[in-house]
């Protein structure tokens, strides 16, 4: 999956037709807890104050997690982006005292066509952002807080 030293495993995807048309240039993820890429987790992969997420998702207008960094076997959770209500990009953060974050992101995107989506974490200036194909769509203020992405 990745050059990385740093493995990923791969449950119920396949390779499928990209952004750009190339052959096997994107993962289908079918929409059911057994479709998924999992990065281990490790102390390397917490992300507790910033975190930026951008990638192409073909959007058939149903809900479908697109990110999900679980902290522990309770599938608590310290960052969740995901499709909602058909065609609804949506990102939302919880603190690492369990608080959710009241100021969830969402953006609407076009269904049955590619979109390159984008979430943003910035602790520094406490923002939580959303683009869509390359643009700030949205930008509200976020308590500085740590992020629940410390595996246990």
């Amino acid at each position: 999956m990745s050059k990385n030293p740093q493995p990923t495993i791969a449950g119920d995807v396949s390779l499928t037709t990209g952004p750009y048309g190339q052959p096997d240039g994107a993962y289908y993820f079918p929409g059911k807890p057994s479709g998924y890429i999992e990065i281990p987790k490790q102390s390397k992969t917490d992300v507790r104050f910033n975190v930026s997420f951008f990638t192409w998702i073909y959007n058939q207008g149903t809900y479908a997690p697109i990110l999900n960094y679980e902290t522990d076997v309770y599938a608590q959770y310290g960052l969740h982006v995901f499709v909602k209500d058909n065609s609804v990009f949506y990102g939302k953060l919880v603190t690492r005292d369990n608080t959710k974050d009241v100021n969830a992101v969402e953006e609407n995107i076009a269904k049955d066509a590619w979109t390159f989506v984008g979430f943003t974490h910035d602790y520094s200036v406490g923002k939580v952002r959303i683009y869509i194909d390359g643009v700030l769509k949205k930008e509200v203020a976020s308590p500085k807080h740590e992020l629940n992405t410390k595996f246990k």
